[in-house]
């Protein structure tokens, strides 16, 4: 058995969805402590791995911060919508959560992967929601943003979350359906 595949699936998909998403929402922060405390640019230079490690704790804990935000999207957005699409979509996945399915299945790569996709396009969106905070309070500063520069950026990051939340809709309905599918072998006999 290959265990460098089984961490690489099962470790770098759950990092990546943490790690980039808190780095999104970290950076505005990061200039924002620079700016009331330059002392820290010093140290930082000086003790690198310190530094590393700190920014990779820091990036992780905004990264959860982002995903508990993902799932509030999930939950008083996204999922109504998809109620709407489908009155049935809220059974299935009660009745999917109750299911035991066999480990070599086939779909359950699928679903892993598309709950992946989701949880990264929620995080992502939330992030740049958090990031962009920190970029009005730099803007507040008056410092390194200007007002029109504000107003492009602020454009841009409502438009990627509108895009990944729109994409999330998408990558739920999916998941709905393959949800819906996997649901009509359960039973005996299977329902057809």
């Amino acid at each position: 058995m290959d265990y460098s595949a089984a961490l690489k699936s099962e470790i770098a998909g759950p990092a990546v969805t943490l790690l980039a998403p808190g780095v999104i929402a970290l950076t505005p922060y990061v200039f924002i402590l620079l700016h009331y405390y330059p002392e820290i640019y010093v140290a930082g230079i000086s003790h690198v791995t310190l530094t590393a490690v700190l920014g990779f704790l820091v990036s992780t804990g905004f990264g959860l911060l982002a995903q508990e935000l993902g799932t509030h999207i999930e939950a008083f957005i996204i999922d109504p919508i998809l109620i709407k699409k489908d009155s049935a979509h809220k059974d299935n996945w009660y009745k999917y959560l109750r299911c035991t399915f066999p480990d070599n299945l086939v779909a359950r790569s699928y679903i892993e992967s598309l709950v992946l996709h989701l949880k990264f396009e929620l995080n992502t969106a939330s992030a740049l929601i958090l990031g962009w905070v920190g970029l009005l309070w730099l803007m507040t500063m008056s410092v390194v943003v200007d007002v029109s520069s504000f107003f492009i950026v602020t454009g841009c990051v409502f438009a990627g979350v509108i895009y990944l939340v729109f994409e999330a809709v998408g990558t739920g309905q999916v998941l709905g359906r393959v949800r819906a599918e996997l649901l009509k072998g359960v039973g005996n006999p299977p329902i057809t």
